[in-house]
Formats: structure tokens, sequence, C-alpha cells
């Protein structure tokens, strides 16, 4: 059952926030938010651990791997690592969510060509 509303009622803003039903697709966007913030947060730990643990040491006693510092070479391997992990996360956690309107969706099957 649909209630129509005037345009005041819909401009209305004298309502309890507790009111509103939860969107479902904004729980699921929460939870892919705080998934991505975590996963990155950890990925900067580990590079600047790394930066700190490598670089810190005197030049003159730097050691070098594949033609770069050591302390670079690893960082670009925890790089692609950190990628194919994010690429792992995006498969598994994220889902594609229709962010149309569940009004327009049943207008448009209404409408005749």
């Amino acid at each position: 059952m649909k209630i129509k509303m005037t345009r005041e009622e819909y401009q209305s803003r004298d309502y309890s926030f507790d009111d509103i039903p939860d969107d479902p697709r904004l729980s699921q966007a929460k939870k892919e938010m705080l998934v991505t913030f975590f996963a990155y947060m950890i990925y900067v730990v580990i590079i600047l651990s790394v930066t700190y643990h490598y670089a810190a040491q005197d030049m003159q006693e730097m050691q070098y791997l594949l033609g770069l510092p050591r302390y670079l070479t690893i960082m670009a391997a925890i790089a692609v690592i950190g990628g194919v992990f994010i690429a792992l996360i995006a498969q598994w956690v994220f889902k594609a969510e229709n962010l149309e309107d569940e009004d327009s969706v049943d207008d448009a099957s209404h409408t005749n060509p």
C-alpha cells in the first residue's frame, strides 16, 4: 500500500529519526566501509613499521636487494601483497546493491512504452 504525501508533508522536517526505518543498503555500506578502513589501517601500520625498521640505518651500511635498498624492495612486495589482499576483500566482502528508489522501480514497471 502506497501512501501519497503532499509536497508540504514531504518537505517537512517535523519528525523523529527513530521513526525512519533502517535501510539495509546503508548498514551493508557501513560494514564495507569499516572493513576497508581497518584493512587500510593495517596496511599503513605494516608499511610504516617496515620503513622505520629498515630505513633507520646508517646509509653506509645499507643493504641492497634486487638493485634497490632492501626496505624499498620489501615495501614493493608488501604493496603487491596488499593489492591482492584488497582485491580479495572486494571480491568476497563487497556486494553490488541496487541503488534505485523502490518507488521508481515500481513506477517504471507500470509505464507503457
